[in-house]
Formats: structure tokens, sequence, C-alpha cells
């Protein structure tokens, strides 16, 4: 066989791993221009909340200033220079077991909503929450053009009904009296339970088993309300986000993006659906959560998977949506959100890294001065950060290759093609001779001076292991020189 180079391609763990072109693992790295990119451990930059957040929003006021809040089961919090500050109201809050904090920017203002405790607000740069009502209380809150909106409502008339999607007065969120004269009212959808609702010029309503488009047609209807996707629903409320007009959503039946509130198509099938569906902790669905990367065509869905401690999520799976590829990574993370870095003193900064010395990101990163959104995460110790840490060390494997039709072969050596600076890099090789038998390993060796890892295999089917680790950039293929493969002898 002539000299090959056998690209690092799509990880789609649901398929076989016979002759399909793609990777049998892209584990702690993320989709690139070529092959696979480094992704950064997660640096935290906040102090702790007093327990795992349950919820947090970035917002911007009036004059473009940057606001950031988020929940624990007992309190608010707003973010002042990177200490987490309690603005709840006297006495706090009982958020229940499985439910959640949702957020949403009602002109210059926040809401915040539990269920449990009456909806709160809070104008942006204020210092304490205060009840937005007690008319009602809601899981589930958006902004749909001139009204605030809730799913899954409970009042001291109707009770807990979880269909109920209810709106307030025409520009007054403080009013939820259903009065035909300030447009205030209510629906109830004829499927289950309201899982999320996405706002904007329209609305989305995502329920467990149906998708609704909400629509203001004016009085006396008020909102229009179109089943747009019956029979496929959202998983659990955190398993959803939308960058710029393109909902991506992990539905019972796997992932997929809703396009300009109509169209459906599905994203995991045939590539990770089964993989996560299989590995996900359904007795931990509502510790799911999602994010986009603002500065990249990539969105994230953190879930307890198999090795969960106490449901706590420990695995990310990412899509990088401009390339419709996906790879995943090993990772303990409490809640995903979006978020830049606010504006941090020497004072502020002080608390959080007593010695300056060892801090793991530069003086002048944008996270410390204010900046771009991108992606944010609490770690287990319930503080915030970013993933600009060093690279974690990559994982990618190939799929089985064949190199002389169905006939054994020695392979002797390769040559992994990964870009970098100061690359560190071990490898390895997998061999059998059957589909039906395991995988052998070779042992792990550094590539030799010019980049050839020298092995000694015999086999019909073989995978090849990278681990990259150091400053690299592209990990995008595997050399395969004809020198380096020979007969095997027999056939069988």
């Amino acid at each position: 066989m002539p000299a090959h180079v056998f690209n690092l391609g799509a990880w789609e763990p649901d398929k076989a791993a016979i002759e399909i072109d793609g990777v049998v693992d892209a584990l702690n790295c993320v989709p690139g221009a070529s092959g696979y990119a480094p992704f950064g451990a997660l640096v935290t930059v906040t102090d702790a909340l007093d327990a795992y957040p349950r919820g947090a929003v970035q917002l911007r006021d009036d004059s473009d200033a940057v606001f950031q809040y988020c929940g624990d089961a007992a309190k608010l919090y707003r973010n002042v220079s990177d200490a987490w500050t309690d603005a709840s109201v006297s006495g706090g809050y009982s958020t229940a077991a499985g439910d959640a904090w949702e957020f949403a920017k009602w002109r210059n203002t926040i809401i915040a909503t539990n269920y449990t405790d009456n909806p709160q607000t809070l104008t942006l740069g204020g210092t304490t929450f205060a009840d937005l009502t007690s008319a009602l209380t809601f899981k589930h809150v958006a902004v749909i053009r001139d009204f605030v909106v809730a799913g899954y409502t409970d009042d001291n008339t109707d009770g807990e009904v979880p269909w109920r999607v209810r709106w307030c007065a025409f520009q007054d969120p403080t009013d939820w009296t259903v009065d035909p004269s300030t447009l205030a009212d209510f629906e109830d959808l004829p499927q289950r339970k309201i899982q999320r609702i996405f706002g904007g010029e329209y609305g989305i309503i995502f329920q467990d088993e149906s998708i609704t488009r909400m629509t203001f047609v004016g009085a006396p209807l008020v909102f229009q309300f179109d089943e747009i996707v019956p029979g496929l629903g959202l998983l659990a409320p955190g398993a959803a986000v939308r960058a710029n007009d393109i909902i991506f959503f992990l539905s019972p039946r796997g992932f997929y993006a809703l396009a300009n509130g109509s169209q459906v198509q599905p994203i995991g099938l045939d590539k990770v659906d089964d993989f996560v569906l299989q590995d996900l902790d359904r007795s931990n669905l509502h510790r799911i959560s999602a994010a986009a990367d603002p500065e990249n065509q990539r969105v994230f869905f953190c879930y307890p998977g198999t090795g969960s401690v106490d449901g706590v999520p420990n695995k990310i799976v990412c899509f990088d949506y401009g390339r419709g590829r996906w790879s995943h990574i090993d990772q303990v993370c409490e809640l995903l959100w979006e978020a830049s870095g606010a504006a941090v003193t020497l004072e502020g900064l002080d608390s959080i890294y007593p010695d300056i010395d060892a801090m793991p990101i530069s003086m002048d990163s944008p996270t410390l001065i204010g900046g771009q959104r991108t992606l944010a995460g609490f770690f287990s110790d319930y503080k915030s950060g970013f993933f600009n840490g060093a690279a974690r060390t990559a994982t990618i494997v190939t799929r089985e290759y064949m190199f002389d039709g169905d006939r054994r072969t020695r392979v002797g050596g390769f040559r992994p093609m990964v870009e970098g600076d100061a690359v560190s890099l071990t490898a390895r090789i997998g061999t059998r001779s059957d589909i039906a038998q395991p995988v052998v390993w070779s042992e792990l060796k550094t590539p030799r001076t010019g980049g050839r890892v020298v092995c000694r295999t015999n086999g019909r089917y073989h995978r090849i292991e990278l681990n990259v680790s150091g400053d690299w950039s592209k990990a995008f293929g595997i050399l395969v020189d004809k020198r380096d493969v020979g007969s095997g002898g027999r056939r069988g």
C-alpha cells in the first residue's frame, strides 16, 4: 500500500468500529477545522456558593453594564468582583429537591423563579431581590414581546397545573389577574407537563411530549398556540440551549435542533444518541445543564453519567454545529452557563488567588477584566470559572483499519499528525483478528525523533490510540507508510 494519512474524522460511538470513517473515541477535546482541538481545564475565578448552583445567568442593563446572578436552594446571589454576594429576600428561599432557578430579563430588571417561593424581581444593579407577585408561583419563565410568560403554574384558585401557560398584563409583570382589558390570561395545553419556555418575538414551549409555538395575535385571543412537533419533547428542563435562532435539545429519543421556531432536525441519530441515553443517570435528570460557547459554533450538554457520585454531573458532550461533529469530556461540573469575566480589582483578585504567582491564568485574561461571553461552569467546590486552563489530555482512538483486504497484516509503526509548539504525546495500537474478540493493545510509547511510533503488531483489524497533552493545537491524522505494513502470514 502507498503511504496514507488516515484522517481523524467524526466521533460517532453509536456506529460499529470496523471500516467506517471516523474515530472510536474523542475524549477531552473539541471538533476542530482539522480533526480535533484542545479543550481547556476548568479554572475557577469566583468564591463559593453555600450549596450547589440551581441556575445562573448573565445580563446587561440599558447602559450595557454586565451583571451576573445565580441561586442555590436557599439563596439568590449577585456577583460583586467575583464574590457571590447574598441578594435574597429576608428569610431566603426553600427550593424543593429536583427544582431549579430560572431567570428572565424584563426591561431593566431580572425576574427569578423556583416554583416554591414567590417569583422574585430586582432592578439590575440593585442589591436585594423582592417579591414580584404573590398571585402564583411557576417553574418556567420567559419574556415574549410585551409579556412575562409563566409555565407550570400553581395558584390559590386552581392549584398546580403542569400544562398551563399564563401571562401577565400588557407591559406589567406585577399584574396577573385574568382580565380582557389588560390582556392577562392563560392557556391550558393539551399535552403533559411544561419543561421549558424560550421567549423573544414568539415563544417556544417544550413539554415532555410536544413542542408548541406561541404567537402574539392581539385581543381577544392574545396568543395563538400551534403544536409544531407532536410526540417529541424535552427530556429535562436543563437539557436545552439556544444559540442564535437555533434551540438544541435532548429529547427522550435523542438530540435535535429546532431552527426558526418550526424546523426540527435530528443531530445525534446514529451518532451519539444511544451512547448518551444509555450512559445517563435517569434518576437525576434535573441535574442536566446546557450552554452555548458564543465564541465558537458549539453547544455543550452536561449530565450525570456512569461513575457519577450522588447525581453530580460528570460528563459533557460537545456538538460543533458548524461542522456537525461531536466530542465528549470527562468533567465534574455542577452547572454549565454562559458568562464573561466580571472586572476584578486587585483586592478582589487577592481573595480569589492568595498567591498571585501561582495564578493559573494571566493578569490580562478577558475573564478578569470582563468581555465576551464564553462557556463557564461551576466546579464541585461551588465556585464558578472558565474552561481556559491548560489543555486537557485528549484521548483520540481511530476506527479499525484492514490494511490488506481480509488478510492479516503486521504493522511496524505509524506517525501521529499533531501540531503544536510543545506537544506531549503517547500512542499505542490495538489489534484483533475477529470482531468477536476483544482488542489487544500494545504498550504506550512516545514517538522517536521524527515523530514515528514504533510497534510490532499482527492482526486483521487495527486501531490506534493517541494521548495528546501540552501545547498542542490540532490533531488530525495518522500517517502509515507502506514500509510499515507487511504480510501477517496466515489468512485465518
